[in-house]
């Protein structure tokens, strides 16, 4: 996919509300998301990036509840995705989503969210960091911190995205008793 105009990511993730943060470092804050990066470049093997056929769940178990796998094509205003497979704690935050395309599974405003860091991924074509607060159902008190990174059936056109979501809290759970 050919993005014709060169954009900050960056500063457009930071004037996103809540802000995203955008991490080309891969400076992971869990140690879970450092592993699926190990993984992701294990099956690159002698290529810029895996296929979807190269990821094994066997070999995911460590993070596979937070498992990601979207397919990306061109589409008339931007990448359009479809949720191939959401794990089960994603699923826990945005709700039922595999099989569905995006704007079927999210509002707008998540949507443009999801595309702004689809997007950021297709344009650097390698493996990025995002940390963001969830502004979704309320759950403002969530932070996503996660590795999106590409996959390509002929190592040249990006199909699909990886992606690894680890969720953590600032809510005290003995506040909601």
């Amino acid at each position: 996919m050919n993005l014709a105009k060169r954009r900050d990511y960056v500063a457009e993730g930071a004037a996103s509300r809540p802000p995203i943060v955008v991490d080309y470092d891969l400076q992971f804050s869990q140690p879970q998301l450092g592993a699926a990066l190990a993984y992701w470049r294990a099956c690159c093997r002698d290529r810029t990036m895996p296929a979807r056929s190269d990821l094994d769940p066997v070999d995911m178990r460590q993070f596979l509840a937070r498992v990601l796998l979207a397919e990306v094509v061109a589409g008339r205003h931007g990448p359009e995705i479809r949720i191939r497979l959401a794990g089960t704690e994603i699923e826990a935050i945005f709700g039922p989503m595999t099989g569905k395309p995006l704007g079927d599974a999210l509002p707008p405003d998540m949507v443009a969210r999801w595309a702004l860091m689809a997007e950021t991924v297709l344009a650097a074509r390698r493996p990025v960091r995002f940390v963001t607060r969830i502004a979704y159902r309320g759950q403002e008190f969530v932070t996503a911190e996660a590795l999106a990174a590409p996959l390509s059936g002929n190592d040249v056109d990006i199909d699909m995205m990886f992606a690894v979501i680890l969720f953590t809290t600032d809510r005290d759970p003995s506040a909601d008793t």
